[in-house]
């Protein structure tokens, strides 16, 4: 019978294993997702910061331009407000990714999560069938006592 259950054990464990490798290699995919995400973000902010400066010297070039009441040509009017419609709209997009990649985060950070559960659940789950078959190796068996 402690045959039987020893294979049982042994077999549970293995299958416990290949478990603990596959949510392992599922952990360190999530992690990577958040880390190419995070550094998305951290180009879209810079992104961001080159836009709202270059909107600025858009807009100081238009009060400054009214200031000194300067003519400005309908060529310099038409680039000026094309380049500034760009830069609007890129920040919009650059918003949208942004949020598209914190999201991203939200969700494998929570998978994450989950598998760090069941890898600890595992873990435990293979210490205690490790122990349960120590015992049984060391339990004398009927034929071993005569």
């Amino acid at each position: 019978m402690t045959i039987y259950l020893e294979t049982n054990i042994k077999y549970q464990i293995k299958e416990l294993q290949a478990q603990l490798a596959a949510r392992n290699k599922s952990l360190s995919h999530h992690q990577l997702v958040v880390r190419e995400a995070e550094l998305n973000i951290n180009q879209c902010e810079s992104r961001m910061k080159m836009l709202k400066t270059k909107i600025a010297r858009l807009h100081n070039f238009q009060k400054t331009s009214a200031d000194r009441q300067l003519w400005i040509t309908a060529k310099q009017h038409t680039k000026f407000y094309n380049a500034l419609s760009t830069s609007i709209e890129e920040q919009k997009n650059i918003g949208i990714a942004k949020q598209y990649y914190q999201d991203q985060i939200k969700k494998s950070g929570k998978q994450a999560c989950v598998d760090h559960a069941h890898i600890t659940g595992i873990k435990r789950g293979i210490f205690y069938l490790k122990k349960e078959l120590y015992r049984y190796q060391r339990e004398p068996t009927p034929t071993d006592i005569e």
